[in-house]
């Protein structure tokens, strides 16, 4: 996962982005990473483009951390959501859950 700050204002998006893999192999330093871009208390793009394979512990990874953005007032979306992803959320029940709370970041660039 990589971290891209958009050069703009100090309050201005961060765009992070997933790897190949989220399975329980990576939940450890995903979460890890995830905290530290929460910690930032700035909004998120998070982008899944490259995510191929995900399993329940990735998809419950990512579905706490939306629960993390929404209890924090931490603004972010999903830029854009894989098949791979779709799939999880579907299949976990997580549809309402993992939903981008606004389309607040559709930023240029962030598309």
């Amino acid at each position: 996962m990589t971290t891209e700050d958009t050069p703009a204002a100090a309050n201005a998006p961060r765009r992070v982005v997933l790897g190949t893999s989220c399975t329980i192999e990576d939940v450890a330093q995903l979460r890890t990473d995830l905290i530290g871009h929460l910690e930032a208390n700035r909004p998120m793009i998070i982008d899944a483009t490259r995510l191929e394979r995900i399993d329940t512990a990735g998809a419950q990874l990512l579905a706490a951390f939306a629960i993390d953005c929404l209890e924090r007032g931490t603004a972010f979306a999903w830029k854009p959501r894989p098949a791979a992803l779709e799939e999880a959320i579907r299949l976990l029940g997580l549809g309402a859950l993992m939903q981008s709370p606004g389309a607040v970041l559709d930023i240029e660039g962030a598309a």
